[in-house]
């Protein structure tokens, strides 16, 4: 796997290429940093100590306050990212289990 994916398509309006009908979805990038953020494990802010700033933090981050097509894309990037973590995971594996050259 060497990208994510969304989970849906929709005809943005878009007529790049002068094809009209050109199906893409053409996100602005700090919305795509954004989607990203959202995705992330809620692990990844564990080693914040300052109670404060991980209550923020994870306010911030929650899904439950999103539409439901937002909440479906973020569940879905997350769906890859483990994927992702398990492939290279294997690949580790059999990295270590490879006979020495």
């Amino acid at each position: 796997m060497d990208m994510l994916v969304p989970s849906s398509r929709k005809n943005s309006g878009c007529s790049c290429g002068g094809s009209i009908n050109h199906i893409g979805m053409h996100p602005a990038s700090n919305d795509v940093l954004t989607a990203l953020l959202l995705s992330l494990p809620s692990e990844t802010w564990s080693g914040i100590k300052e109670v404060k700033l991980l209550k923020e933090i994870n306010n911030l981050v929650s899904t439950k306050n999103l539409p439901t097509l937002l909440q479906e894309e973020v569940l879905h990037l997350r769906r890859q990212l483990q994927l992702l973590k398990k492939c290279q995971e294997d690949r580790v594996d059999e990295d270590l289990g490879a006979p020495l050259p």
